[in-house]
This record gives structure tokens, C-alpha cells and sequence, in this order.
């Protein structure tokens, strides 16, 4: 992970009392938008919905700190899970890419990218759809949970302090 050397390149560590139980943050780092880098969770802890306030926070701060207008996610199209996490945080319905994935073998295993290259194979039936979130329709689900509107209204706190 080169997010200590990469300047477009952020992560969050998401602990559960004391213990590290995932990570996520963003890539492609741009004064307007950046990409959503893998929500990844470790460990159990924090009860089920946990991660998905982890990346509710992420992406407020995101939005209020970075200033950014919107971010993109890049998902496997048979992850329904993902797609549909991403649809109630207020992601567009319909992915505005849509990308072949092939998979390559690395000495320390196999990966799927969208660029294939001299030793790689077409994923059948697969693509990766990228997805993307405008602030505003973020805010706007945010705005119909109370409980986020509570955890919005402490980012805004901490992201002033930090700019104070």
C-alpha cells in the first residue's frame, strides 16, 4: 500500500474499541472529486452496521473537508451487495462506465483490471461499473436519517476546528 508515498492517495483506519477491524479512503485525489478506495473489513466488531457509518463518515469528510463535488466507486457488476450499499448512500442508479476486467496471475496472487496485459484473460461474464456521487445527493439521504445528520453535524465541528 503506498498511501504514506502517493500524494493522491488517502486511508482510514476504522477501529472498534481498540482493535483495527477494517479500512477504506480514497484514491485519485483531485481538488473537485476523488475515488472511493475499498471499504475492508478485517475483523468482526461494531455490530453490523459499523462499516457502513464508517463510510458515511469518510465520505462527509470527504465532501466537507476536501471540498470535493463528487466521488466515484468502482465496482465488480456481480457485487450486489456493494451496488446496492452504494445506490442507498445516493450513488447514480446507473453505473456512467462500464469496463471488460481480466485477470492476471501475480507471483502473490490473482488480480481483475480493467487492463489487460500480456499474460491476462477476459473475466467472463463480469465488468466493472463505475458509479458516481454527487454531493449533493449525498447530503440529501443524509439529511433523511436523523442519526447521520447527528454524525454530520460532529464532522462539521471537527472539520472547523481543524481549518481554525
Amino acid at each position: 500500500m503506498d498511501v504514506v508515498t502517493n500524494p493522491t492517495r488517502m486511508a482510514y483506519l476504522i477501529y472498534c474499541d481498540d482493535r483495527l477491524v477494517g479500512r477504506s479512503g480514497f484514491v485519485k485525489l483531485k481538488p473537485w472529486q476523488q475515488e472511493a478506495d475499498s471499504l475492508v473489513r478485517g475483523e468482526r466488531g461494531g455490530g453490523m452496521w459499523f462499516m457502513h457509518w464508517a463510510q458515511v463518515a469518510g465520505l462527509i469528510w470527504g465532501f466537507l473537508a476536501l471540498g470535493s463535488q463528487f466521488v466515484v466507486a468502482d465496482i465488480v457488476s456481480s457485487n450486489d451487495l456493494a451496488i446496492e450499499n452504494c445506490r442507498r448512500l445516493g450513488y447514480d442508479r446507473e453505473p456512467f462506465l462500464r469496463r471488460p476486467l481480466y485477470r492476471t496471475i501475480y507471483p502473490d496472487g490473482e488480480f481483475w483490471e480493467p487492463r489487460g496485459g500480456v499474460e491476462s484473460s477476459l473475466v467472463p461474464d463480469v465488468e466493472l461499473h463505475s458509479f458516481r456521487l454527487r454531493e449533493g445527493n449525498f447530503f440529501r439521504v443524509v439529511q433523511e436519517t436523523p442519526s447521520l445528520v447527528q454524525l454530520e453535524g460532529r464532522i462539521r465541528e471537527l472539520v472547523q476546528q481543524l481549518d481554525g
